[in-house]
């Protein structure tokens, strides 16, 4: 997957919808870890960098955006953003979305945390980019994303 495939079906990621929408307003980010065994491949994990959202259950975010119609499951009601903390994604095909893009976010997402007090700055990570024509051409994309959401 690279680059001219940001907007494929296969580079995206399919969240419960309170995770994508706190990924989407940067109070959490997915993080590769290239120190796994598979250089990162199948080890993403999600940080939550808002505090305020750390006790939430994610049904509460769920129901206000009226995106819930219940669920006798009481472990999925009982979830909290601060359970899904340093939680693994979780693949269900073969296709991974572009680690550029995911490092991308969480990049903003970190600027974004630091901005509001949330994180101090030496709460950092491993950087994915290379190219500088890629990291621009990212900064655009996520820069149309944000502007959609706001």
């Amino acid at each position: 997957m690279g680059l001219e495939d940001i907007d494929d079906p296969a580079n995206g990621l399919m969240l419960f919808s309170p995770i994508e929408y706190c990924f989407d307003r940067l109070q959490l980010c997915f993080l590769v870890d290239p120190e796994s065994s598979d250089g990162g491949r199948d080890q993403i994990v999600c940080r939550v960098l808002d505090p305020s959202i750390r006790d939430r259950l994610l049904v509460s975010v769920a129901e206000s955006r009226g995106n819930w119609s219940g669920s006798d499951d009481p472990e999925l009601a009982a979830l909290t953003f601060a359970a899904i903390d340093g939680a693994r994604l979780k693949f269900i095909t073969n296709h991974r979305p572009l680690r550029e893009a995911l490092n991308f976010h969480a990049r903003q997402a970190r600027l974004h945390a630091i901005s509001r007090g949330w994180i101090d700055e030496s709460w950092d990570f491993r950087d994915f980019y290379t190219d500088r024509e890629r990291w621009e051409k990212m900064r655009i994309w996520i820069d149309q994303k944000l502007t959609d959401v706001d």
